[in-house]
């Protein structure tokens, strides 16, 4: 046999074959060149509830009234259409559509979409609606401008838009009018890198017109100014726009353009000088009344108007004042004007302060009417809304549009109103203007060990008049939704994040209000259940506004990098502040991330441009710090920014990931280092791992590169733009703990735009990422959160569920590394020595790929089965035996279904009153609790789920929690069961165990399977 050429006495030849045995192994196990680790197996998406309908999306108004043109409208006689933008300013987002008809009816409740693009206009040529916008080139991403077509009943001509020829160069900020027959198309060329000279161009379009093609004439040049708008005056139209430097006194100025398309006064004339507004405000605008033009614009004293006469003249010897200031602080800011067949009215809003505008809090929009003669008709300006800050008039028509913000500085909806010829409102309440359905936005997760926990931003409680929240759901280890609905967390906050250690879950934000950039930071503790813990929001200090928290486990609890101190939660609620050492200096503000190993924190920052590069220190486990003066991980090139950092730690080392681009924004660039526990680079070089056109910033609000690792690998993940920058994807990247890198690989790439990815793990390579995406159909107008789960490469000898096979035994402990080579050298000359005495003492298991390559060449060799157990078999416990196994009996009904928690290393051993555990120390240090399962009537494999809590608080012993797919054992008819599993604990020190009362848990279900997980749990006293 085989197995006896192995045990042979001295001189019978076995030596030479052993020999070659272990030339093989070493050869198998050579570290020539780290094979590239595969890229885990995606699952298909997963969704967070039905949709809760209430109002649309609209884009957000800046406090400067300059975002007003995200919607527009305009009348044909019998109806208007109005035109707004859902999403982000100046990125190309849905552009959708409703129609009011005379009355006040709303034929189109959900609208209708019309394309992709920002800044909306309308105007009607007396047959059809023709709206146009921006937006980017499917091809090359350069920037266009689009038409639709829309017929009085509402049909759209040209979905996605029409590309419309404006000449040489791209425009900008563009504004619309129509002279019955055809069109003309006003908007500002880009600013210049060499910062040269700007362009006011004007182009005529008739889309029925193919013998007159569009042309394009420049109005103006400048290189301060623009924000156009255009108005026909029944010869021809008028163009007017705002020029000046900086701070200094601008201009207000006029040309008139024939119906041609001739630009009658090149460079304009001028209709007022005017003081710049330290801050931008919204551009002039003009109407005409049937006689003259009307000039409106926004200055530092107030809004002002004049008259301009279709010869080109001005009509008043000086500019009337239509709204002053009422103090220093308190600017109205012009918003549109339009002629209704009766008066000009003029669109403005009032801010009340600068800075309370800044923070999100309502302005108060208003119409004011003027005369012929130029003159504010009496009666005072009629409020629209007292929580809204922009919003726009219908051409040739009575309708107002606008979305109402709410104190909490988020959108509520798109509504109108039609204005009685006394400037009253004819609509109360007003009109809703499109439906949508609850925004779900800004996700995150993370996991305990046995679920993950998701949470987002929603919204669906503006339709009862709530404010926006945070809501959470569980996903359970085989990827279902178990709060399909989610749970209502906290308020809605500028930024938070989720942090779990063991059973407690942890939720840190960020106020929305706040003074000096500067707000309250709020904590909840959740149970895993949702349950709310806290009773009141935990007060955790302040923290700047929108800038990214950095929160970890902590031994005790939670550890937050606040406003230059470490404040500490405990798993019971309590807060405790200290002050961080005075070396870190200046390095505080510019943390970006921070890791933690369990003793130590790793925290990383880039100095920026003075000191390019990336830079590390460590805090010891009383915040010292480790490493004065920081240490230098990664020097980059004086031209990269790195707009992103992110750090993970596992297998003994930390993995530091960051994405930036050169500062051309052609080229960004995502890439990796590992970090040893004493703070050093454990790569020579850096790791670059992906790379994609243009320069993606996402900001604090926006989750950026996220990086976790899954018990097997570090995988990093991030949005990438495809075809444009507004046409995102999530892509990922796997690292081995030895520094091989997998090619990246597409999380999700649906159509639409995937923002704003996150990640966490349960062990066993099982992780799941977290996005949210824009649903443009017109039933939801409104971004959704989606997941998907990430599980090891089926070509891995894992199981394709995405956990460890094979009989309970895992290649590694949660977070360790797998053996180094050289270590597989000293088993294998171990086992040669010891024989058959190696089955009796503790073994350790070899990777599971290292594994596979071995054993071919075992068998070439010959040799026999006792080597073969010390790399099959090492630290993997033996099945016990049928004898072992539980009696049914003794439950009491022996059809009963029962599932059972006990201990036990290579046999089932029940825990009853009064049990005890033994603490088993592991062979590469630190200790554990041996685990084990069974069950009847249970299915013969499943995910497994299990670890250690302290008996009596909760805290999860086992730091991560455990988890891998099994095929359970039938040791008799209908009872199965698995042993010998290593719950690892989390701390290195006995004595933190010793003594204690645990509860040892598990869960086993079936992937797909809709059906409770079966649960048990058993309670020991922990001996030596």
């Amino acid at each position: 046999m085989r197995g006896s050429r192995l045990f042979a006495p001295a001189g019978t030849g076995w030596l030479s074959s052993a020999w070659a045995a272990v030339l093989a192994l070493l050869l198998a196990a050579a570290p020539a060149a780290a094979a590239p680790p595969e890229s885990p197996a995606v699952s298909p998406e997963l969704a967070f509830g039905p949709p809760v309908e209430g109002p649309a999306p609209v884009i957000p108004a800046h406090p400067s009234g300059s975002y007003g043109r995200y919607k527009a409208a305009a009348f044909d006689g019998a109806a208007y259409l109005a035109a707004w933008t859902t999403g982000e300013p100046d990125r190309d987002e849905p552009i959708y559509a409703t129609r009011v008809l005379a009355d006040g009816t709303v034929p189109d409740p959900l609208g209708f979409a019309l394309g992709t693009g920002h800044h909306p206009q309308i105007a009607f040529d007396g047959e059809r609606f023709l709206v146009i916008f921006s937006a980017r080139s499917d091809v090359d991403a350069t920037p266009t401008v689009r038409a639709v077509r829309v017929t009085t009943a509402g049909e759209v001509l040209d979905p996605g838009g029409l590309v419309v020829p404006l000449g040489p160069k791209p425009l900008r900020e563009i504004a619309l009018a129509s002279d019955g027959d055809a069109f003309l198309i006003v908007g500002e060329t880009f600013y210049e890198p060499d910062g040269g000279a700007r362009e006011l161009r004007a182009s005529r379009f008739a889309p029925n017109d193919e013998a007159n093609p569009p042309g394009s004439a420049v109005v103006a040049s400048f290189s301060q100014g623009g924000s156009a708008d255009v108005a026909f005056g029944g010869a021809g139209y008028l163009v007017v726009w705002q020029q000046g430097e900086g701070r200094e006194d601008g201009e207000i100025r006029a040309a008139r353009v024939s119906v041609t398309g001739e630009v009658l006064d090149p460079g304009g004339f001028l209709v007022d000088t005017v003081p710049v507004l330290p801050w931008t405000p919204s551009g002039p605008r003009v109407a005409f009344d049937g006689e003259n033009y009307h000039v409106a614009w926004s200055g530092q004293e107030g809004l002002w108007t004049r008259r301009v006469t279709p010869q080109g003249t001005l009509a008043d010897p000086a500019s009337a004042l239509i709204q002053p200031d009422l103090d220093d602080l308190s600017e109205p800011v012009l918003d549109d004007a339009a002629f209704d067949g009766e008066h000009v009215r003029v669109l403005w809003s009032r801010i009340p302060e600068l800075s309370s505008a800044l923070a999100g809090l309502p302005a108060y929009l208003h119409v004011s009417r003027l005369s012929a003669a130029g003159a504010v008709l009496g009666g005072g300006p009629t409020q629209v809304s007292p929580q809204a800050q922009s919003g726009a008039l219908a051409e040739r028509g009575a309708l107002v549009i606008w979305q109402n913000d709410r104190p909490d500085g988020f959108r509520n909806g798109l509504h109108g109103a039609r204005l009685g010829s006394d400037g009253t409102l004819l609509d109360a309440p007003p009109l809703r203007l499109g439906r949508g359905t609850n925004a779900q936005s800004e996700p995150q997760v993370s996991s305990d060990g046995r679920q993950f926990v998701v949470t987002w931003l929603d919204d669906r409680g503006r339709a009862v008049g709530e404010s926006d929240a945070l809501f959470a759901a569980r996903v359970a280890a085989d990827g279902r939704v178990v709060d399909e609905g989610g749970t209502r967390m906290a308020n809605a906050a500028a930024n938070w994040e989720l942090v779990s250690h063991g059973s407690s879950l942890l939720s840190v934000g960020i106020s929305r209000f706040g003074e000096d950039d500067n707000a309250d930071v709020f904590g909840t503790r959740l149970s895993p259940a949702l349950e709310i813990l806290s009773p009141e929001p935990l007060d955790l200090g302040s923290a700047a506004l929108y800038r990214g928290l950095a929160v970890t486990p902590d031994p005790a609890g939670f550890a937050l990098l606040s406003d230059g101190s470490m404040v500490r939660v405990s798993h019971a609620g309590e807060v405790r502040r200290t002050a961080l050492p005075d070396g870190l200096g200046p390095m505080v503000d510019d943390i970006r991330a921070v890791g933690f190993d369990g003793t130590q924190r790793l925290l990383v920052w880039s100095p920026g441009a003075l000191s390019p590069g990336i830079r590390a220190t460590r805090l010891g486990p009383g915040d010292e710090i480790l490493d004065p003066g920081g240490i230098a991980l990664v020097d980059l090139a004086s031209t990269f920014r790195v707009t992103e950092l992110a750090v993970a730690h596992g297998a003994e080392m930390y993995v530091v990931a960051w994405r930036g681009c050169e500062e051309d924004g052609g080229l960004t660039r995502v890439g990796m280092i590992r970090v040893s526990a004493a703070g050093g680079a454990l790569d020579p070089e850096p790791l670059r791992v992906a790379e994609h056109a243009g320069c993606q910033w996402t900001g604090p609000r926006r989750r950026g590169t996220q990086l976790v690792f899954d018990g097997q690998r570090f995988v990093a993940v991030w949005e990438e733009p495809v075809g444009s920058a507004d046409s995102l994807d999530v892509h990922g990247v796997a690292l081995s703990p030895d520094g091989a890198v997998s090619s990246p690989f597409a999380v999700s790439a649906e159509p639409g735009s995937e923002r704003s990815p996150d990640i966490a793990a349960l062990g066993g390579g099982v992780s799941l990422v977290v996005y949210s995406r824009f649903e443009s159909d017109v039933e939801h107008k409104s971004p959704r959160v989606f997941a998907r789960r990430l599980g090891p490469p089926a070509s891995d000898t894992t199981d394709p569920r995405g956990l460890v096979a094979g009989g309970g035994c895992s290649c590694q402990a949660e977070g360790g590394a797998p053996p180094a080579p050289a270590e597989w050298t000293a088993l294998l000359f171990l086992g040669l020595a010891m024989g058959r005495r190696a089955w009796s003492r503790p073994r350790r298991p070899a990777p599971a790929r290292t594994r596979t390559a071995m054993l071919p060449a075992l068998r070439r060799a010959r040799i026999g089965i006792g080597l073969t157990a010390v790399l099959g078999g090492a630290g993997c416990s033996d099945a016990s035996s049928p004898e072992a196994a539980r009696d049914p009996a003794s439950e009491g009904d022996a059809g009963s279904t029962w599932f059972e928690v006990g201990s036990g290393s290579t046999s089932f051993a029940a825990l009853g009153p009064g049990a005890t555990v033994e603490l088993a120390e592991g062979d590469q240090g630190g200790y554990h609790l041996w685990l084990s399962i069974r069950c009847n009537a249970c299915a013969p494999e499943g995910i497994l789920s299990y670890g250690v809590d302290d008996a009596s608080s909760g805290e999860l012993l086992t730091f991560h929690g455990l988890q891998r797919w099994v095929r359970l054992r039938e040791v008799e008819d209908g009872v199965r069961q698995e042993v010998g599993l290593s719950a690892f604990l989390n701390d290195g020190d006995p004595s933190l165990y010793l003594g204690r009362a645990v509860r040892l848990w598990a869960t086993l279900s079936r992937e797909g399977s809709r059906e409770p997980p079966l649960e048990g749990e058993a309670r020991a006293m922990v001996s030596d």
